[in-house]
This record gives C-alpha cells, sequence and structure tokens, in this order.
C-alpha cells in the first residue's frame, strides 16, 4: 500500500487489531499502542494538512481542570519527584487524546468501514487465542512465556482487555446481524468464566444488564447510571468507613473471604487517610508512600482467628473513587466524577438505539473495573480505556450511508 494512500481508518483499524491480541499476551503493550494510534491520528491529519475537528469543550474544560488540580497538588505530595513523573507520562497525552477523539468522530463511511474490519478481526483473533490457549494447556504461551508453567493466571488481565474492546465489536454487528451480536455477548461470558478475573466477570455481567435496559428504557437507565455513578463516587469514603468497614462485613458475613476482608481493611485505611486531608489530599500518584502503607496486617475471622495477611495499602486502595479521594481530595473526586457522569450522559444520549446501548455498556463495564481492579494512573490500563473509547466512535450506526 502506498503511503498516500493510508488513512484514519487504517490506524484505527491497526489499533483495533492489535489490542485484544496484546491484552491476551501483553496487555502493558497497549501502552505504546495506544500511543501510536493517538500520535498516529493526529500526525496523519497534520501531515494531510486537514482541518481539525473541534474537540469537545466540556470534556476539555472538566480534564484542563484535573490537570491543574493534580499540577497544584504537587506542592504538598508526598515525593514530588515520583508525582512530577506521574504527571507528565499521564497528562501530556489530554490534548493528543482529545484530538484523537474528534477525529475519530470525523471519519468517511470508507475509513469506517476500515477501522471495524479491524475491531472485528481483532476480538475475533483474541478470544481465539484465549480458546486456544485453555484448550491446549498454553500452546503459544510456552513461546511466549518459556520461564512459566502454564496457569490460566498468566492471563489475569486479560478479560478486563477482552471484555472492553468486545463492545465496540457488539456494536458493528448489531446493525448486521443482531444475533451474532447477542452471540458474542454470550461467548464473552464464557471467556470471562474460564478466565481468572471475578472483577471483570462481574464488571461484564453489569454491562450486559444495562445494554438490555439501555435497550428498552433509554432515559431512565441514562438518568440511573449517572446518578449512581455520581452518588458512589462522593458516598465512597463514607460507605467503606461505614457499612462496608471490616468490622461491620465480618459480623454479618462470618465466613466471609479473607481477600475480601483484606481488601475491605485496605479501603478502611485509605478512608482513614482521606478523613485527614479531605479538602486537598495527599497529592497525585502518593497512595503508594502514604504513612502506615508498608505496614502489615493480619486479616482476622469473627472469632478472633488470623486468616490471612496483607500490607495495608499495597501500592494503591484498589478502588478508583477513593484512589482519587485520597490524592486529590474533595475537588479531584468532583471532577472525576462529572467526567465519567458527562461520559454516561453523552453515551446515553446517542441517537442510535445500538450504539447507544453499547457504549453505555461498555462504560457499565469500564467503571466497576476500574473502581475494584487496577491503580487509576496505570499507564497500559489508561491506554486500554482510551483506545476502546476511540474505537467505539467509529462504530456504525443502524443504517449508515452508503459511499466511499
Amino acid at each position: 500500500m502506498r503511503v498516500e494512500r493510508i488513512h484514519a481508518g487504517h490506524i484505527l483499524g491497526m489499533g483495533g487489531l492489535l489490542a485484544p491480541v496484546l491484552g491476551v499476551f501483553g496487555p502493558k503493550l497497549i501502552a505504546p499502542l495506544a500511543m501510536l494510534v493517538v500520535l498516529g491520528l493526529v500526525g496523519h491529519r497534520a501531515w494531510r494538512r486537514e482541518p481539525f475537528a473541534p474537540i469537545d469543550r466540556r470534556f476539555a474544560a472538566i480534564l484542563g481542570f484535573i490537570v491543574a488540580w493534580s499540577a497544584l497538588s504537587l506542592v504538598w505530595v508526598i515525593d514530588p519527584a515520583d508525582g512530577v513523573r506521574k504527571w507528565a507520562l499521564v497528562f501530556l497525552a489530554v490534548l493528543p487524546v482529545l484530538a484523537a477523539f474528534a477525529i475519530a468522530k470525523d471519519l468517511a463511511p470508507a475509513e469506517r468501514r476500515v477501522a471495524q474490519t479491524g475491531i472485528l478481526a481483532g476480538i475475533g483473533a483474541g478470544f481465539s487465542l484465549i480458546i486456544v490457549e485453555v484448550a491446549t494447556g498454553g500452546f503459544f504461551s510456552s513461546f511466549v512465556f518459556p520461564e512459566a508453567t502454564f496457569t490460566v493466571e498468566l492471563f489475569n488481565r486479560s478479560p478486563s482487555v477482552l471484555l472492553i474492546f468486545i463492545w465496540p465489536a457488539i456494536a458493528i454487528l448489531l446493525p448486521r446481524s443482531r444475533w451474532l451480536a447477542l452471540a458474542l455477548m454470550v461467548v464473552g461470558i464464557g471467556l470471562g468464566k474460564i478466565l481468572p478475573s471475578e472483577a471483570a466477570l462481574g464488571a461484564y455481567a453489569i454491562g450486559i444488564a444495562v445494554f438490555a435496559a439501555t435497550w428498552f428504557f433509554a432515559r431512565a437507565t441514562r438518568i440511573i447510571v449517572t446518578v449512581i455513578l455520581l452518588t458512589g463516587i462522593m458516598a465512597s469514603p463514607v460507605m467503606t468507613s461505614t457499612v462496608m468497614s471490616p468490622n461491620m462485613v465480618r459480623e454479618m458475613m462470618p465466613e466471609v473471604n479473607p481477600s475480601l476482608l483484606h481488601r475491605l481493611q485496605i479501603w478502611d485505611f485509605t478512608s482513614q487517610h482521606i478523613a485527614e486531608r479531605p479538602f486537598l489530599g495527599w497529592g497525585i500518584h502518593s497512595a503508594r508512600t502514604i504513612p502506615g502503607g508498608q505496614e502489615r496486617y493480619l486479616v482476622k475471622n469473627s472469632a478472633g482467628v488470623v486468616i490471612g495477611q496483607g500490607d495495608r495499602l499495597p501500592l494503591h486502595p484498589h478502588n478508583g473513587a477513593l484512589q482519587v479521594w485520597l490524592e486529590l481530595g474533595l475537588p479531584g473526586a468532583l471532577a472525576f466524577a462529572f467526567l465519567l457522569a458527562l461520559m454516561v450522559w453523552q453515551a446515553g444520549g446517542i441517537a442510535d438505539r445500538g450504539r447507544r446501548a453499547a457504549g453505555l455498556a461498555m462504560l457499565s463495564t469500564m467503571v466497576p473495573i476500574w473502581l475494584f481492579s487496577f491503580g487509576i494512573w496505570q499507564g497500559w490500563w489508561l491506554s486500554a480505556l482510551i483506545l476502546a473509547g476511540v474505537l467505539m466512535t467509529v462504530t456504525p450506526p443502524q443504517t449508515e450511508p452508503a459511499g466511499t
């Protein structure tokens, strides 16, 4: 293919093809892939000297505030050098990412179809690789991870990636065949069950429920999901220190799982430190250096018997809302809550029924994983969310005009 014939659809199609494959064998490589896609879109538009579509001013305003507030938090952050490094890695990409979203929304039909082909091929390849790995006991893994003994735990991050990138593929299939889209949705459930991530499977189940609710009751679902999201993020420190405190859960569930009890202890410890600096927070990327976070904690059951142990705060709280509160305080929590709520509100306002349902479902899958699994500043995870969002913008309406 001649260079001048490459268009934005090829760049997005490459991202859609490679992301699920990397999600199986190298999730951290999604970060450079997303960077290539974003910079490729921006660079291609500049090279062609084509006008840039306007960026969304509401998203830009909220993100601008988060950038500025995070920068200000470097004044009181515990580890300034680490904070500056993380701030630069995360927030210098904001403007190119906003531009990439604007470009993806502005594709010609022919470019859109090329991108969609890559998305479908990618999710097919990712699912096929997982099936082959499980069926053969790790045929490809023996080459990719030659020193490791095969176990499904090798793919502990894979379901979080695949069950997010499945939604753009479902949105693409809907106008072609609702039965194929439904079949892919069911395949996603099967994949989630055989892979080791209850959080990802639970989030995907929530996504399916929101998809169905949006399909039949779009307006009500849009409002309910927005309210739940806003309330959940803003009330999270209170909830984790009261109704979800380790002591209360231990009393209600004497046989509670040790890992769950430890997670609740992490949240309770985090909430206590949020209460110490509720407005300013401790500064960006400071969760790993919170005083007392590296102390060992003995997990005990209701009878006082030790059933496990762990750090009080291992690197991050494993709860996105609490991490925002801990590091950026009330202003940061409000900004993130409104940012996510705006995403939900815009997805719920898409005119096309299929894209609206798939878009809200993808967000409803992303947010629980964001809340309960990874740190909010992890580059590969942020990159996966950004790339999946960009790919969702090129999904087709139920009827798309013909053209080249």
